[in-house]
């Protein structure tokens, strides 16, 4: 997949605090790593919230692994009562593609 220097080897993002992302999302910390990517602390500068944003390395299976991912948190956001569980709710779910 083409880069464009945004991802490392790798294929996880570069993190850059204070950066935005998709000129709404300001990158605060990086909360955690895992084999599918980051998930970082970021002020959405539209909800004025801080939240956690999950951005996916880089890598066609893994892109491919995210639309799966988010079609489940999607089903379970609506059939899941969150007060009744240990289930948070998802606010917003999309595909950003800044790499291509």
């Amino acid at each position: 997949m083409l880069t464009l220097g945004y991802d490392d080897s790798r294929g996880d993002y570069i993190m850059i605090s204070h950066a935005h992302i998709a000129y709404r999302y300001e990158i605060l910390s990086l909360l955690g790593k895992g084999s599918f990517g980051q998930v970082v602390k970021v002020y959405d500068h539209c909800t004025n919230k801080i939240v956690a944003l999950k951005v996916i390395r880089n890598k066609k299976r893994f892109h491919q692994q995210a639309i799966v991912e988010v079609r489940v948190l999607e089903h379970l956001k609506n059939q899941v009562t969150p007060s009744a569980t240990n289930v948070k709710p998802i606010l917003i779910s999309y595909i950003i593609d800044i790499c291509r």
